[in-house]
């Protein structure tokens, strides 16, 4: 009987573990791979069903390609930084609302539905303004909160559409 050759084994492995992986992050229907996955609660069923989809209703981190899909949904993205930033450039049809100035843009807010989903974002990964932002929206009431922590360097880098 033949001795297996380890490293003919280890090398038929390795090349399996990457094609599946990869296989796993283009597929529609890819599987988390650390238990927990966000397509859930950016489903197109909803983003249109009543009340809150998060569990806890606590603002949610999502990533780029996430981001760019509940753009497409039209779903509501609110810039944190100051007004200067925004103006030199921002997601397309984001609004602005600086979290350093939030009580003067309460008129704004009174125009987005509670339970309707928004997203909040800011400068980039450096950038916490759109924590504190989503954690205020969620604190009243807003039950659909998602935090782009990319933000517009990630949209920017990505040349996805952008507003002026």
């Amino acid at each position: 009987m033949a001795k297996p050759d380890f490293k003919k084994v280890l090398i038929i492995v390795c090349a399996s573990l990457l094609l599946g992986l990869t296989y796993n992050y283009f597929s529609p229907e890819a599987l988390p791979l650390f238990g927990f996955s966000i397509k859930k609660y950016v489903s197109d069923e909803l983003l249109r069903s009543e009340g809150s989809m998060l569990p806890e209703a606590e603002p949610r981190h999502i990533s780029l390609k996430e981001a760019l899909r509940l753009y497409e949904a039209h779903v509501t993205f609110i810039d944190a930084r100051e007004e200067p930033d925004f103006q030199a450039g921002h997601i397309g049809h984001a609004i602005n609302i600086p979290y350093d100035r939030f009580n003067k843009y309460q008129e704004i807010l009174k125009s987005i539905p509670k339970d309707e989903p928004v997203v909040s974002y800011c400068g980039g990964s450096d950038c916490e303004l759109s924590i504190m932002l989503g954690n205020k929206l969620a604190s009243m009431g807003y039950n659909k909160v998602f935090i782009f922590f990319g933000g517009w360097n990630a949209w920017a880098d990505a040349k996805y559409p952008i507003g002026k």
